[in-house]
Formats: structure tokens, C-alpha cells, sequence
């Protein structure tokens, strides 16, 4: 009985990320403020279907079973209480708590995925459905840009990008700011090609979809003018290379190849005006120009005041804001890392890393492979968090829970593979071990141990 309830949960669970996922690049316009006029706790319909995630997790056990199992686990919780207690004397108690909570639930959020211990394909297809729809939301958002059809709250946002023209009006989509959209174009942009680089095209509806929805987001990522954008594209490029060539799959090499060039020379011919924009961006990129412009050296202001700050509160400042100009404003730190620095102090660092080191060797090992999308993404998501605070985008969550929730196919997978076999005694062979190992594979959605 109790397995019976634990697989419906797996089950609820599944379909209610799923409306998570899609749901996501269209969060913003899906919001409310459970405080007036305060920027503090903005919820909407994702966070209550990410909460229902919890909660299924919960009543299930789940969660408690996976933090059993995963005690490392419960380092981001440490960290939590850390930088919730360094928040008390900085600010209201209310919003302490509520700031807090809210960093506790993206940490539950991620605990839930991983207790729901999803096969590969459930965890590729919850990543193809969030890629889709944030592809979805850059044809809308180019649509209004393109003076084709005039959408509500959709590129409303204040952003313009100094171009030697004179001022050139960015898209924002359903967001404020242009790096708020941004992130969600970066980590569509790697699960997409990482799709396409994951296997030959058999279904050839579904990865004629992929590149259309590849096309959209990299002609919607050309009028972004986001550096960080542009670097993730490219390190996500480097990334699937090193993936490719290992295997050395030239028909996947060749076809990803053509389709780059291809978009490259679409967006030349639709959008000259805007591409050109775009290689004045690059070329203009230079160290001169870094550290005269201010939006790029405030990152490196926040992260020197941070380390100030830390001389007097080694605990960590809590959830607060960053001085910079001079102490003319207050500002985030711009990087989710020198925010997880400033929030916990040196000692919260440190648990936030022994947290997310098994998601950071995922990424590096390219392993499990068939969860490419998923690593390609997460990827994506942690690099651009190197020049923005990205901790609040749900999505990034639920790839850390699904890395965490891969590790323990992995573990079964081990267990039934030739090399520990022969660790521990002679290698049997026969049809019977083979119909075993075959079993252990179709259970664990690994690849056939023996053949």
C-alpha cells in the first residue's frame, strides 16, 4: 500500500512540474504581491504549482525519505538558517522571514524533484516542455517587437543598450529588465541544442520542432543585447562540443554545425539592422571597455564591498542589498554566487558548495548522457548566474532536483555494471546474466550494463 501511494505520488508529482515548467517563462505575468507596494514574496500561479509539488512530496513521505537517503542534502537548509539569522538585526523580522522562507521553499522545490526519483525520459521531457514554452514566449516577444501585433505587457520593461547610433530599445518580454528575460532565452537556448545534439534525428516532427523553436530563441536572443546571454550561447557550444567529438558522432557534428550557420545567416537577412548591433556589441568588448562601463564593473564593486562587509560580519549580511556608486545606491550583487557570499557569509559558502558540488561533477562528467538536456541546461543556468542573481527562477530548481534525483538510477545502474563484477570475482557470462542485466536497465532507465 504504501509503495502503491508513493508511486501516485511520483505520478502527481510529474504532472504538476510539468505545468511548472510551462507555466515558468510566463511567471511574470502571473504575480501578485502578498505585501503592498514592497517587492518582498511575489508569488504566483507557478510558485503555488511548485508548492503543490512540495506538498505531494511531502504527504508522501517522499521528501523525508530522500533526505534520508541524501543527507547532503540538508547543507542549503543550513545555509538558509544562516543567512536568516544574519537578516534579523539588518532588517523587520516580517521580512527576515518571509525572505528567508522563500529561499527554503526553492531549496524544498529541488528536494521534492529529486524524491520523485524520475526516469531520464520524464526528466528530458519536462525540459523539452519548459524549452518549448520559453520559446513560445520569444516568438510573442518578437512579435510585439517586430510592430506585427501590438501585446500587452509584453516588452514594457525600461531597457536600452547604448549603441554608437545612440540609444537602441532592447526586448524584455513579460519582465522588467532585460537580464530577467534573458536567463530564460540562455537556459532554452542549451536544452534545445543539447536535444538536437543528444541523438540522430528519428522523430523528425519533433526535432523539426526543436530547430524552429532553436531558431526563434536565437533571433529573439539577437535583439536582448545581453553579454551574458551571448556567452552562455557560446559556452554552451564548447560544452556539447567536448560531448560530441568524445563520441565522435560526425553525422550529429555536422548536422549541429549546419544548423548554427544556418541561424546565423537568418538572423543576417531578417533582422540586419539588429544583428549589426550585435557584432558592434562583440567587437566593442574589449578590457578597456570593461572597466569603463558601469554595468559591467559593478559586479566587481559588489563583490569587493561584500568581502568589506564580511570584515565586520563574517556570519554573512543576510538578505540586504549592496552599496555601490560610492554609497549614492543600493543595488544586488549581480551574481548569484557574491549573493550567496553576502547572504551566509564564508561559513554559508561553504554549505551551499558541499550542496551543489554533486550537480557541478554532473556537469563536468557529461554524465548520466542521456540526461544531456538536463545538464546543458543546468549548465547554462549556474554560468549565467556568474553576472546575474538568478536564485529566483524555479526552473533552475527543478534541475538541480532532477540531477539529484539521476543519482540514484546511477547507483543502481553501478551496481549491475561489468566493472563491478569483475571488482569483486570473476565475469559471468550467459544468456541468464544477460536477461538480468537487461531487467536492471529497463527499471533504472540506465543503458544495458551487459550485452
Amino acid at each position: 500500500m504504501r509503495r502503491r501511494i508513493e508511486d501516485y505520488a511520483a505520478v502527481a508529482g510529474f504532472v504538476i512540474l510539468a505545468i511548472t515548467c510551462v507555466l515558468s517563462p510566463w511567471g511574470e505575468l502571473m504575480r501578485w504581491e502578498i505585501i503592498p507596494e514592497s517587492t518582498l514574496g511575489r508569488r504566483g500561479i507557478p510558485t503555488l504549482c511548485a508548492l503543490g509539488a512540495i506538498l505531494v512530496s511531502v504527504l508522501s513521505l517522499r521528501l523525508f525519505r530522500k533526505l534520508a537517503e541524501r543527507p547532503r542534502l540538508l547543507w542549503y537548509a543550513l545555509f538558509v538558517l544562516v543567512a536568516t539569522l544574519a537578516s534579523l538585526p539588518r532588517m523587520s523580522p516580517q521580512s527576515a522571514l518571509i525572505l528567508g522562507g522563500t529561499a527554503l521553499g526553492y531549496w524544498l522545490l529541488a528536494v521534492a524533484v529529486a524524491s520523485f526519483a524520475l526516469d531520464d525520459g520524464k526528466a528530458r521531457a519536462l525540459v523539452m516542455l519548459y524549452a518549448l514554452s520559453a520559446s513560445a514566449m520569444a516568438l510573442v516577444t518578437l512579435i510585439d517587437n517586430m510592430g506585427i501585433v501590438d501585446i500587452p505587457s509584453i516588452n514594457e520593461g525600461m531597457a536600452y543598450y547604448q549603441a554608437r547610433a545612440g540609444l537602441v530599445k532592447t526586448v524584455t518580454g513579460p519582465f522588467r529588465l532585460r537580464t530577467e528575460y534573458a536567463v530564460y532565452l540562455a537556459v532554452a537556448w542549451s536544452a534545445l541544442l543539447a536535444q538536437l545534439a543528444l541523438r540522430r534525428p528519428r522523430n523528425w516532427a519533433l526535432w523539426l520542432l526543436c530547430v524552429a523553436a532553436l531558431a526563434v530563441v536565437f533571433l529573439a536572443s539577437v535583439v536582448a543585447y545581453t553579454r551574458s546571454l551571448y556567452l552562455v550561447i557560446v559556452f554552451s557550444l564548447l560544452y556539447l562540443a567536448t560531448v560530441v567529438v568524445k563520441t565522435r558522432r560526425i553525422q550529429i557534428v555536422v548536422t549541429t554545425v549546419l544548423v548554427i550557420v544556418g541561424l546565423i545567416i537568418l538572423a543576417q537577412q531578417l533582422m540586419p539592422a539588429q544583428f549589426a548591433v550585435v557584432e558592434e556589441f562583440i567587437t566593442r568588448y574589449t578590457p578597456e571597455y570593461i572597466t569603463r562601463t558601469r554595468g559591467d564593473m559593478v559586479r566587481v564593486e559588489a563583490l569587493v564591498k561584500t568581502l568589506e562587509d564580511l570584515r565586520d560580519s563574517p556570519l554573512g549580511m543576510g538578505f540586504t542589498l549592496t552599496e555601490i556608486y560610492g554609497g549614492r545606491g543600493y543595488l544586488d550583487t549581480h551574481s548569484i554566487y557574491t549573493e550567496h557570499l553576502r547572504q551566509g557569509g564564508f561559513i554559508g559558502l561553504l554549505f551551499v558548495a558541499l550542496f551543489i558540488w554533486p550537480v557541478f561533477k554532473a556537469i563536468a562528467r557529461r554524465s548520466p548522457g542521456q540526461l544531456l538536456p538536463v545538464l546543458t541546461a543546468s549548465a547554462g543556468w549556474l554560468v549565467y548566474g556568474l553576472f546575474l542573481g538568478t536564485q529566483s527562477m524555479l526552473f533552475g530548481w527543478v534541475l538541480i532536483g532532477l540531477i539529484y534525483g539521476a543519482m540514484e538510477h546511477s547507483s543502481v545502474a553501478v551496481r549491475t555494471s561489468p566493472r563491478v563484477v569483475r571488482r569483486f570475482g570473476p565475469v559471468a557470462r550467459g544468456p541468464a546474466v544477460a536477461g538480468s542485466a537487461n531487467f536492471a536497465s529497463q527499471s533504472t532507465n540506465a543503458k544495458p550494463a551487459l550485452k
